[in-house]
């Protein structure tokens, strides 16, 4: 008897904790989601997403960019990092975690690769997308921003939760893109 309390006791402990650790994550995560929500997507600064402008600036720094992908941080390891490319070919990518690349680097992308991804953003329905997919009510998932330059303009899809499954098309042709290019690292310190 003695030791069934024990275990009761210890339970119950082991249960008041993990729920004052729960609603703490949930709080904080929901404060986030909040900071994400609260602007249009399109016109979400890159500081406000933890991932600022890369340094230096492709040049000329006016330059529109043609396609944009990035992933932001989960409770775990999740990669962290921004990948643009320019209309001038210019491409600049930041890791920040759980990547192979940490720190700012840059390449060159060919206009036919530019064009390949545009391709594909077109056959799988991204242009249709909607803007947004994702669930208030979960918390540990990170969120995979895609922009692509098309003829009606600049198309950004947000999927952190139950996105398009032909999303993941397009994200796997970008990792292949960004494993294949012949980086140049400019700066090993990232921005926080």
């Amino acid at each position: 008897m003695k030791t069934k309390n024990i275990i009761f006791s210890a339970l119950a402990i082991c249960f008041v904790l993990l729920s004052i650790s729960s609603c703490k994550n949930k709080k904080q995560a929901t404060e986030e989601s909040i900071q994400v929500v609260e602007a249009p997507i399109e016109t979400v600064p890159d500081a406000e997403m933890g991932m600022e402008d890369l340094t230096p600036p492709p040049p000329p720094a006016e330059m529109p960019k043609a396609i944009e992908y990035r992933r932001t941080p989960c409770y775990g390891t999740c990669p962290i990092f921004n990948f643009k490319v320019y209309e001038n070919g210019t491409a600049m990518y930041e890791g920040k975690n759980f990547v192979d690349m940490i720190g700012f680097y840059e390449a060159q992308v060919s206009k036919e690769e530019i064009a390949e991804i545009v391709n594909v953003a077109k056959s799988i329905g991204f242009f249709e997308m909607k803007e947004v997919y994702d669930n208030e009510g979960v918390t540990d998932l990170p969120s995979v921003y895609v922009s692509v330059a098309g003829d009606k303009g600049f198309k950004q899809v947000k999927s952190r939760y139950q996105g398009p499954k032909e999303l993941r098309i397009l994200t796997e042709k970008l990792d292949t893109l960004i494993k294949n290019l012949k980086w140049k690292l400019v700066s090993e310190k990232v921005n926080d």
